[in-house]
């Protein structure tokens, strides 16, 4: 292990993990704003710190806070941090860095770039230009979707502008959230969607009301559509299209994605693929076979939950899904959906996702490796619906390696312990909480079975890598865990014909 990558990966790991921090932390009525009012100009508004210990000292020299807040800076806002930001770091050391921080979080740089961030898991932008994004939705639902070629025929850019504003419509959602300071659980359990003028016409109508002059395409807000139960990301058009489904598939993608977006489970993991051609699988195996209900034990029940939209992301409302003979009912993490609950069922799993501590834990290392480019995290061993299911009931594990100083940036330290750049992390959230405790509550600690590395050493990973995994299914479907048990053999595969 080199210096230098211990030494970028601790001070990279400080910054992500107060971001992380700062965006998982429910809201509090008491204070201002997310940040408590936290700046260069209000030090004494900032979280308390007991300082920060180096684990390495004698062996690894350190960046200065200035030369941190630098590289902070430059990764979060891609800008220089100002003069009175570098005079205040310089005088104060971790606590001017911390208000420096606070107030890089609250600029409009910093909101884009979170947008590409996320863009680059949910991969929606693909939808810009044309009417990429128009063409998705359906003129029967949406009879003003077109609304411009009756008022401006022969403009095309309110055509362009519109279709964006609608592909742009879950990125603007994050971004909402985190340019607010909400809780960052709210792109989940948003009861709204996010429109500006152009797509405000598309989704809701008005058709005789005309666009306001200098009407701002960058001016979306929240914007609730008739009928429509919204549920955040979950809801939206351009993230069900992104992911969609299928006669034979029945939401499986979109429940993988789910949990691999918001869980960081991954339920590839709980066997192996491909499966024997040859092999007599029975009658309805996803649901019979121990070599497919391995995976569509714990799949299964959340692609129930999609049962109101359809192929195209268009909600029906019937609530209808198919019976216990063919597929497991709908559900989460061992709870069954109520009756009562199945015309917004997806409402029902936000709520569930957001109080999950996995919520947070999966947040944290979004944010890591987007900030940073590297996955800290490395899977040393399969991940099977036992262990998954352990991880969520009883998600602190006893921390392994160095933690540094409680309640400063002595978490990042800590996941610089041992030989490899971090034996055992105990936990990225509980990190976090060691950052900033105020702001991280609800912090989730990562398993035991996750290690941290080096991304310049060789991956200490012992299974396959997913990507050399053969299939021979374009649209895998079996990914992330939703919670049910299983007793099943976690050696067989997890695929079968008919999850695609």
């Amino acid at each position: 292990m080199s210096q230098s990558c211990i030494n970028g990966n601790l001070k990279a790991g400080f910054f992500v993990l107060l971001l992380g921090s700062a965006l998982i932390v429910p809201g509090c009525k008491s204070e201002p704003t997310l940040f408590g009012g936290c700046s260069t100009q209000n030090l004494a508004a900032c979280p308390p710190s007991e300082g920060f210990a180096n684990p390495y000292e004698g062996q690894l020299e350190l960046l200065t806070w200035t030369e941190t807040l630098r590289k902070a800076s430059l990764e979060l806002t891609g800008e220089l941090p100002t003069e009175r930001q570098k005079q205040v770091t310089a005088q104060e050391g971790q606590m001017g860095l911390e208000g420096s921080l606070a107030e890089m979080m609250r600029e409009e740089r910093f909101v884009e770039r979170i947008m590409e961030l996320y863009n680059d898991h949910f991969l929606t932008d693909k939808y810009l230009g044309r009417e990429n994004a128009i063409e998705l939705l359906d003129e029967d639902v949406y009879p003003n979707l077109r609304w411009f070629e009756r008022k401006y025929p022969d403009d095309e850019e309110k055509a362009r502008v519109t279709n964006d504003s609608l592909a742009r419509e879950p990125l603007e959602l994050i971004a909402h959230v985190v340019r607010t300071e909400r809780p960052f659980t709210e792109i989940l359990t948003a009861n709204y969607t996010m429109a500006n003028g152009y797509s405000q016409l598309s989704l809701i109508g008005l058709p005789d009301v005309p666009l306001g002059v200098g009407e701002n395409p960058e001016s979306f807000r929240e914007v609730s559509i008739p009928g429509i139960p919204h549920a955040g990301i979950l809801t939206s058009a351009m993230f069900l299209n992104r992911f969609p489904t299928s006669d034979t598939n029945i939401n499986r993608h979109r429940s993988r994605m789910t949990y691999w977006f918001f869980l960081d489970i991954d339920i590839n993991q709980f066997g192996n693929r491909p499966v024997d051609a040859s092999a007599d699988f029975g009658e309805n195996p996803t649901l019979n076979n121990p070599d497919c209900t391995v995976c569509h034990t714990t799949m299964d029940p959340v692609a129930g939950l999609y049962m109101n939209w359809n192929e195209s992301g268009e909600y029906s409302g019937r609530g209808e899904w198919f019976g216990p003979d063919y597929i497991l009912p709908p559900g989460f993490n061992g709870e069954q959906l109520p009756d009562g609950d199945r015309k917004h069922a997806l409402q029902w799993l936000a709520r569930r996702l957001a109080d999950n501590p996995r919520f947070a834990q999966a947040t944290v290392k979004t944010v890591f490796e987007g900030l940073t480019g590297q996955k800290i995290l490395d899977i040393t061993v399969p991940l099977t619906p036992e262990m998954a299911q352990e991880a969520l009931q009883d998600p602190l594990p006893d921390p392994v390696g160095g933690m540094g100083g409680a309640g400063g940036i002595g978490g990042a330290a800590g996941m610089g312990g041992a030989p490899a750049w971090a034996a055992r992390a105990a936990s990225v959230a509980r990190a976090a909480s060691a950052v900033l405790p105020a702001w991280a509550a609800r912090a989730a600690p990562l398993p035991h079975h996750l290690l941290h590395r080096c991304p310049s050493r060789k991956s200490t990973r012992a299974s396959t890598p997913r990507s050399s995994v053969p299939t021979t299914c374009s649209n895998r479907s079996s990914e992330r865990f939703s919670g049910g048990s299983s007793t099943a053999d976690t050696t067989s595969s997890c695929w079968c014909e008919r999850s695609c």
